[in-house]
């Protein structure tokens, strides 16, 4: 069952929990929360490698630039819990693509790595702190017997737009 307004605000505000931090109570939506973009980007090298890792007030897409990004919010998913992390809908309008890695099992934690790519002919700016994406949750059927990090845990604890874990 996806989680309603109500109980995205407990999962937050609990202090076993704290699933979303900082976290702020206006980027709650009905079913959902908005995460915002940290300021910290890197771009792909047109031979495949990633550029340094910026942290910047802003930033331009450029048309066929493909990016990695991350948010200023840090998420920890509950082991009963999972999340579902989307583009904003206005930056979907404008061109910007989110590939769809969006997926977070119980037991992660770190800033989500946002992979964007900009579709159309035009660039566009995105601030920092400005509201990119959304995260659902869901209620999962039962406690899994491994979490995230006791399976893969490959991106566990990131705190920066972190490129595959087969490029390193």
């Amino acid at each position: 069952m996806i989680l309603a307004d109500k109980k995205i605000i407990w999962y937050c505000e609990n202090q076993i929990f704290e699933m979303i931090k900082p976290f702020d109570v206006e980027n709650v939506n009905p079913a959902s929360i908005d995460l915002r973009w940290s300021g910290k980007v890197t771009k792909m090298k047109p031979n495949g490698s990633w550029g340094e890792i910026f942290d910047l007030n802003s930033v331009i897409i450029e048309p066929n630039g493909f990016y990695l990004m991350d948010t200023l919010e840090f998420i920890q998913v509950p082991p009963n819990i999972v999340g579902k992390l989307f583009l904003k809908s206005t930056f979907a309008r404008m061109g910007m693509e989110h590939s769809h890695a969006c997926f977070f099992d119980p037991g992660f934690h770190g800033t989500a790595t946002l992979e964007i790519s900009n579709i159309s002919p035009a660039s566009f700016k995105i601030k920092r702190g400005q509201r990119i994406c959304q995260m659902s949750f869901e209620e999962t059927s039962c406690f899994p017997d491994k979490l995230y990090e006791q399976r893969s845990g490959h991106y566990q604890g990131q705190k920066e737009p972190t490129k595959a874990w087969s490029q390193e």
